[in-house]
């Protein structure tokens, strides 16, 4: 299903605090894939470079499609847990 199709199940009734927490993390993706490809639109709208992550650079995208990297990005790395390691998550908190 499209993001515009998911958006529109997703109209908020009422109090918006309310439905957020109803949704859990599925509401938030889908926020911030509409609100990337919104800005992304307007900034080729108004000729104005967009920055992302491509291939562990980060670049900047020109309108005319020129590509400038910036910055290289470390990967980042797993931890390694020992056998019996304790992990304590708060419940209360931790939503996804």
């Amino acid at each position: 299903m499209s993001i515009k199709g998911k958006a529109k199940m997703l109209e908020p009734q009422g109090d918006l605090s309310v439905y957020e927490d109803s949704q859990g993390c599925e509401f938030f993706s889908i926020i911030g894939k509409r609100a990337a490809i919104n800005a992304i639109n307007e900034n080729k709208a108004l000729g104005l470079p967009w920055i992302y992550l491509k291939d562990s650079w980060v670049v900047r995208e020109f309108p005319d499609g020129k590509v400038e990297k910036i910055v290289a990005v470390a990967p980042s790395s797993l931890r390694e847990f020992e056998k019996g390691t304790v992990l304590h998550i708060d419940r209360e908190n931790y939503n996804c």
